[in-house]
């Protein structure tokens, strides 16, 4: 779990009117996590959802990756956390009887000799984290890889939208209006992921909401399967085919999928991979995010019983398990919230 100062907010008294404990305003990766938290904490709940474009759930790629981005270094959240995170899918796993989390070898194809020196620099920080060493042609004529490759160990993918929908359908009796969640419910969580930022509540949050595209690809050649990093990803799915991303943009966030963006991954794609493919389909979501990168949970001090639950970017199938727990740890207790990732880290 993520270490720092901690921040509490007092809890307000139940209504008496309400039914429920808490309300959930959005029921996508962040809701249902949250759903399955309250629900081990003891606190009733219900839930609204309205069917709006470019959530990023539907979409999501749910990729663990622990040593992430241009300078491969340790995911936030992931060193402390994996093992819990891991147990939380094993046990939606055997509540649910599905299976979601895909453990997945991952080989990141390193793009530079300045990369490849600096991972070498730095491998007393990562060595744990990292399997087998490639050099150059090591995986043959399909991947091109001049300056080698390595395996990152404890990755994998979470298949988020099979999650959420297992979850939505096990907790389905709890689902009211809008309406009917603020007359209901004694506290309320927004968990509407991007939208949020469109709320006069958290309107103020200092949000950098990022738009990205996958698009879906039919192999003409065998690829390993494997789960492939070369500056963009490639993603093997069930049913044969691959998924490659993502595009970051900060505009247009109600826009449907755009050429631009395809052509953005293609030109990702040719720099290593060498086989023939064709573009099945194409999907836009809208990752949560907020200048420090960091989640954003509980309530404003003037405002208790008012929460949000959001802010988990591309890296939701990590955290989403972790401060679930957390912010249902507050909400049953008063346990207090790390302070870097409470929402009264922002207030002035």
């Amino acid at each position: 779990m993520a270490c720092g100062a901690q921040w509490s907010n007092a809890q307000s008294p139940v209504m008496a009117s309400a039914q429920f404990d808490i309300g959930i305003h959005g029921f996508g990766l962040a809701g249902v996590m949250l759903a399955r938290a309250l629900e081990r904490e003891g606190l009733s709940f219900c839930w609204a959802d309205e069917a709006l474009p470019n959530a990023a759930s539907p979409m999501a790629p749910g990729i663990i990756n622990p040593l992430a981005g241009r300078k491969i270094k340790l995911s936030t959240d992931f060193g402390a956390s994996h093992e819990e995170t891991l147990a939380t899918f094993r046990e939606l796993e055997e509540l649910t009887g599905q299976t979601f989390w895909h453990p997945t070898r991952l080989i990141r194809i390193l793009e530079s000799p300045e990369q490849a020196a600096d991972l070498v620099q730095r491998r007393g920080e990562t060595e744990q984290w990292i399997g087998q060493s490639f050099g150059a042609g090591a995986h043959g004529e399909l991947v091109h890889d001049p300056f080698g490759s390595f395996e990152t160990l404890n990755a994998g993918w979470l298949n988020v939208p099979a999650l959420v929908e297992a979850l939505r359908q096990r907790y389905h009796t709890a689902e009211v209006s809008v309406a009917e969640l603020t007359l209901q419910a004694a506290r309320r969580v927004d968990c509407r992921g991007w939208r949020c930022a469109n709320d006069p509540r958290w309107k103020q949050l200092p949000w950098k909401n990022a738009r990205g595209e996958v698009i879906e690809l039919n192999l003409e050649e065998a690829l390993p399967p494997a789960l492939w990093n070369g500056g963009g990803w490639l993603q093997p799915l069930p049913n044969g085919n691959w998924r490659a991303g993502a595009t970051y943009a900060w505009s247009q966030f109600e826009a449907p999928a755009s050429l631009i963006a395809q052509s953005e991954l293609v030109a990702k794609l040719r720099r290593w991979l060498r086989a023939s493919y064709r573009i099945l389909s194409q999907e836009v979501g809208v990752r949560a995010v907020l200048i420090d990168y960091r989640p954003v949970l509980g309530a404003f001090a003037d405002e208790p019983d008012e929460l949000i639950f959001s802010g988990l970017g591309s890296h939701g199938a990590i955290q989403a398990p972790i401060f679930s727990r957390q912010l249902a740890a507050h909400l049953a207790h008063g346990t207090p919230l790390d302070r870097d990732v409470a929402v009264a880290r922002f207030q002035t």
